[in-house]
């Protein structure tokens, strides 16, 4: 599972793959991993004037893509075989089943569940990180204030968000960042039943 490296293992692992893709790519010979690790970071320029796909566009025979015919692919035959519901062949809109503009939208909200910073999912929900990030011992939702005002929820208030499937207990965090009907939730709180 670890492939045999430890912690610093894996850091000396990618750090030498990300100096080779430097070299490789932009030409820059990065420090190798003690001085980085000593310095603390390393410096690595960004190709100036570069246009993506450039070469390709410049002479397409020579620098071809890696799609079935070496182009660009607007359309695949094989995904066309495949004739998959979700998938087309080609780009196109496929109504999701939960969106604002659902023909079946019932809830007053939209809720938007992001990637919180202080764990990856559910792991280390129980950590000091992800604790810091509550309040309450609960996950903040963050809610417009115009929201906010017009149902009485007031910052730090203890809110209910809950659907057709299920409810959970939430601290509301009242900020203009979010749009108006919508709400914002970080995902993976481990399940805490209150008995209700």
């Amino acid at each position: 599972f670890n492939e045999g490296r430890d912690e610093m293992g894996w850091l000396r692992h990618l750090y030498a793959i990300s100096r080779d893709d430097a070299a490789r790519r932009l030409g820059f010979d990065m420090p190798d991993f003690d001085a980085f690790w000593q310095q603390g970071y390393a410096r690595c320029p960004v190709k100036a004037e570069h246009t993506y796909l450039a070469e390709f566009r410049d002479h397409p025979e020579d620098h071809a893509l890696d799609t079935e015919s070496g182009r660009i692919v607007l359309g695949s035959e094989t995904l066309a075989k495949l004739d998959y519901a979700d998938c087309r062949a080609h780009p196109a809109w496929i109504e999701p089943a939960e969106w604002l503009g659902g023909a079946g939208k019932t809830g007053r909200f939209h809720l938007i569940s992001h990637q919180p910073v202080g764990r990856l999912h559910s792991q280390l929900e129980t950590a000091a990180t992800s604790r810091a990030m509550k309040r309450g011992g609960r996950e903040q939702a963050r809610i417009n204030p115009a929201d906010a005002e017009a149902l009485g929820i007031a910052d730090g208030d203890c809110i209910r968000l809950s659907n057709d499937r299920g409810a959970c207990l939430a601290t509301a965090q009242v900020s203009d960042s979010v749009r108006q009907g919508v709400v914002v939730l970080p995902t993976g709180a481990w399940f805490t039943p209150s008995g209700n």
